[in-house]
């Protein structure tokens, strides 16, 4: 059903002036040589009025389409971030299941190359436009970020022919560093991933 418009001003203004030329048209008194001066001026108000409500509706509609723009592009970063650091607790998981100790485990051994966790190009690619984030994740992707550096600069002490027990890894001189930033590692992107989370669902609500 079309939505029922109320005229413009412009067509308002007209409207009651043509109405009023009528009425006082009427009158044998009436000369319109004696309203020139006022229905000029009513026409320039009109047209002013019109010129006005024409730039704020411009205006407006800038704002409106600036404001779909950023929010079509904070909701593709953030699935895109959350796709991947839901992907990097997985993989992250698999580590701290071979290194932990458990009781009965199998007492393997393993070397720097095999707990080796890669970084996701999605950590660095939204970095650039990492204003657009909510302000707690800003937070938790750069500790994200501070992690991975250290976990390189830690495995690179590592000798490559280097092998740590999975019952002694968590107190290993080579290896405690690197897992201990793992576990701060998944605790950033689970509140991340969150955040994420329930930014997405605020931006689809008002959407």
């Amino acid at each position: 059903m079309r939505k029922l418009e109320w005229p413009g001003i412009a067509t308002a203004v007209g409207i009651i002036l043509i109405l009023a030329l009528i009425m006082l048209g009427a009158r044998d008194d009436f000369h319109l040589k004696d309203w020139q001066t006022v229905i000029a001026s009513v026409v320039a108000l009109t047209g002013g009025a019109l010129a006005y409500v024409s730039a704020m509706a411009k205006v407006q509609a800038e704002k409106d389409s600036e404001r779909r723009e950023l929010e079509r592009k904070k909701l593709g970063a953030y699935y895109r971030l959350g796709f991947a650091l839901t992907q990097l607790l997985v993989d992250s998981q698999k580590i701290v299941d071979r290194t932990e100790y458990k009781l009965f485990a199998t007492p393997e051994a393993f070397s720097a190359a095999d707990v080796q966790l890669s970084k996701p190009p999605e950590i660095d690619d939204v970095w650039p436009d990492i204003e657009i984030f909510p302000k707690k994740a800003i937070t938790d992707i750069h500790c994200i970020r501070v992690m991975f550096r250290d976990m390189e600069a830690a495995l690179k002490l590592v000798p490559a022919d280097y092998l740590a027990k999975r019952l002694m890894a968590r107190s290993d001189t080579h290896f405690g560093r690197y897992l201990a930033a793992i576990d701060m590692l998944r605790g950033a992107c689970q509140r991340t991933a969150q955040e994420l989370n329930d930014a997405i669902s605020e931006l689809e609500a008002a959407a």
